[in-house]
């Protein structure tokens, strides 16, 4: 993740530092057989990147 620092917080979670520097996040294709079986942890990640794009 260059760019952008990730550090463990006192309560043991992830605390964003340097945010002001992160990179700007562009849209996301996904491209996958979706005509075939499509195995659970693949349908589990194209959701949680269209959750992801649908709170921007």
């Amino acid at each position: 993740m260059a760019g952008v620092g990730v550090l463990a917080g006192a309560a043991g979670r992830l605390v964003r530092v340097l945010e002001r520097y992160a990179p700007r996040l562009e849209p996301v294709q996904l491209f996958y057989p979706s005509r075939s079986y499509v195995r659970a942890a693949l349908r589990a990640f194209v959701d949680i990147v269209k959750e992801r794009g649908r709170r921007r």
